[in-house]
């Protein structure tokens, strides 16, 4: 099954998202690759310390997928192959292939294993923006991977003969220090580059970060390649390790997982020619025991990284909730000084309706005036009487009170909402139409929480019609009885619909497309509707439009909220 790349990596050429281009590629750089670490290799072109191709392979199973497979399945047949054919003791090539075609098969399992365990593991993001996701690569899924993949590959050389038994041990050990290298050095820094953001630096960072470089590079070959300076003392092969952490906790992602690879790449340089506090041992032992301290700091420079990216998203995400909350604030503040103005306002309508009626009764004593003045007075005070009501239920609504369940009509709480949307917000572009069924039986609900969720779900869909600057907007309310018992209100509009993304999403706390949003009126709907023993669900969503439901139950005890 083919993985799609994650979101972060960067647009390619057309050509490069071919399969078998992309294939290729990994191919190429494995065996250019692995062809360097056989230099190293011990026992000679068998297993080696320093193995690149693991960190490459990984590194394209996380990024491109796991169709780019059969690139890994050639490159490790070919170099796996090569040191075989090159072997004194082998005669004929078929032995040579076939073996070489089991450890291919071996390695290629490795990144299968890896990118497999890192996408159950990690927390989510990019490699850096948790520091869960560091450890789910280099320390669980990196050491399995390649634990699995280094015992299927030596028990193949030793069955075969390529290697004797008696260094199963040292073979294995050699082998699983270099694929963790590889994946350790090359890894972190492809993933950054794929998924990171580009490298901006304000003023500041731009004079500092030269000297950081050339202060960790002064202090690179004072530790490791001058050994007529330092001689093999350890203490100062310390010294790379606080300025690679600075480098990676000041900077971004990309130079925090570059100048750990760089300066790892310096110190095995410096080892395999004799140099550092590691350079007098036999090369082999040199190499692992410098493959250990290297990724050490490694995993020190990635995790003080991931712990920076997370108090950044933290911070981010606290200034973003004190201005929800300010918003938030502001809003309650507005339900208080409606409220108030509501009870004010009922005062004058009703002596603009008292007044009325005084004047129809003064009218009944002169007949003449009566007949022309008696029909625009009766409509003053029902009009007056109808604003009251209208002031009434609008006071009612905004009350904090207990809900109160009771039998009602789902087309007059239905009506009610749009008129509340009417009345309160101009939506100049946008029409409504109400097509409900007659005959409903009653709905048990609260008729406040009810009318809280047709509001929500009217305001998005005329909100939605407004911002794509469509002239036509058409907003549809229909009711009916659905076959499971209920009563549904559905809500169409002709809007621009959501994305995939949104309507997956869109029921989520603090998820929200608009810029100034919350993101929790639909999940406050859905909340209520449950607690109603009712269901708010997303039916469908396209460019032509957007269609929401609420199912409301007929009886029965609903939920406590």
């Amino acid at each position: 099954m083919n993985t799609p790349r994650p979101g972060g990596l960067r647009a390619a050429p057309r050509v490069l998202e071919n399969r078998w281009t992309q294939s290729a590629i990994v191919a190429v750089l494995f065996v250019a690759t692995g062809e360097l670490g056989h230099l190293l290799a011990i026992p000679p072109g068998l297993a080696t310390p320093i193995w690149l191709p693991s960190g490459i392979s990984v590194s394209a199973f996380i990024c491109l997928g796991t169709r780019v497979w059969p690139g890994v399945f050639a490159g490790a047949a070919v170099v796996s192959t090569l040191p075989l054919l090159r072997s004194a003791e082998t005669t004929g090539f078929l032995m040579p292939l076939s073996i070489g075609s089991l450890i291919a098969f071996a390695v290629t399992s490795e990144p299968f294993v890896a990118a497999a365990i890192y996408r159950r593991a990690k927390f989510g993001g990019a490699l850096l923006d948790h520091a869960r996701n560091v450890a789910a690569l280099l320390l669980v899924a990196g050491p399995i991977s390649c634990a699995a993949a280094a015992t299927l590959a030596t028990l193949t050389l030793a069955a075969s003969g390529a290697i004797e038994w008696s260094s199963f041990s040292e073979t294995w050990l050699t082998w699983v220090v270099g694929d963790l290298a590889g994946i350790y050095m090359l890894a972190p820094a492809v993933l950054a580059w794929a998924e990171g953001d580009r490298i901006r630096l304000n003023q500041r960072d731009r004079g500092i970060m030269p000297l950081a470089i050339a202060g960790i590079a002064l202090v690179c070959v004072v530790s490791f390649l001058d050994g007529a300076l330092i001689g093999s003392n350890m203490r100062l092969a310390f010294l790379p390790f606080p300025l690679v952490v600075f480098i990676a906790y000041r900077f971004n992602d990309r130079l925090a997982s570059l100048v750990g690879s760089a300066v790892a790449a310096a110190l095995i340089l410096a080892t395999a020619k004799g140099h550092g506090p590691f350079g007098d041992h036999p090369t082999n032992q040199a190499l692992i025991e410098l493959q250990v301290f290297t990724l050490v700091g490694i995993l020190t420079a990635l995790f003080t990284r991931s712990i920076a990216n997370e108090r950044d998203a933290a911070e981010r995400e606290t200034r973003r909730l004190s201005s929800d909350l300010a918003h938030l604030s502001r809003v309650t503040l507005m339900g208080e000084l409606a409220a108030g103005m509501a009870h004010e306002y009922h005062q004058p309508l009703t002596a603009i309706s008292n007044y009325a009626g005084a004047s129809l009764m003064i009218l009944r004593k002169h007949e003449s005036a009566r007949d022309e003045l008696g029909e625009p007075l009766q409509r003053i005070a029902d009009e007056a009487m109808r604003a009251a009501g209208i002031i009434d239920r609008l006071r009612a609504f905004l009350q904090k009170r207990q809900p109160q369940r009771s039998p009602c009509d789902a087309n007059e709480i239905a009506s009610e909402a749009v008129r509340f949307v009417q009345m309160a917000h101009s939506f100049p572009a946008v029409s409504f139409s109400c097509r409900l069924a007659p005959g409903l039986p009653l709905a048990n609900v609260d008729d406040v929480q009810i009318t809280q969720i047709l509001l929500n779900l009217l305001l998005n869909s005329c909100e939605a019609i407004e911002e794509s600057g469509r002239q036509d907007g058409l907003v549809e309310v229909s009711t009916h009885k659905n076959g499971a018992g209920r009563i549904r209100i559905r809500i169409a509009d002709n809007g621009p619909g959501m994305g995939a993304v949104a309507a997956r999403s869109c029921f989520d706390q603090f998820y929200s497309t608009k810029e100034n949003g919350l993101g929790i009126g639909l999940s406050i709907s859905r909340t209520l509707a449950h607690a109603h023993g009712g269901q708010l669900t997303l039916e469908t969503s396209s460019p032509e439009g957007t269609t929401l439901c609420l199912d409301l139950p007929l009886r029965g005890r609903p939920n406590e909220i």
